[in-house]
């Protein structure tokens, strides 16, 4: 996620930037469609659509009214996705505007 942690694998899950449920054929077969996240709460706060991604930073988003998960997303909000990229920033932006 940013180099501030380093989780074993074990730790770590693939995390699609579209719900399976709106993702076409050829983009299932695209490796840029997911994103590793930790199992500590990011890969929930992400598939929620609390934790989004926006210009290639984390951010809280409106969704979030919980003063304990602004708390720990403040930890890793504004901190680079090294994950976005010219490959994913499309995903991104449609998983940023479906949970708008």
């Amino acid at each position: 996620m940013n180099e501030l942690f380093t989780f074993q694998k074990k730790y770590v899950i693939k995390v699609g930037k579209i719900k399976g449920i709106k993702t076409a054929s050829f983009e299932k077969l695209d490796e840029n469609i997911v994103i590793p996240l930790c199992k500590f709460g990011c890969d929930e706060l992400y598939e929620k659509g609390i934790l989004v991604v926006q210009n290639g930073e984390f951010i809280s988003s409106d969704k979030n009214n919980n003063e304990n998960i602004k708390l720990y997303i403040d930890s890793i909000n504004d901190k680079r996705c090294n994950y976005f990229n010219r490959n994913t920033s499309e995903y991104f932006k449609w998983h940023f505007y479906f949970h708008k």
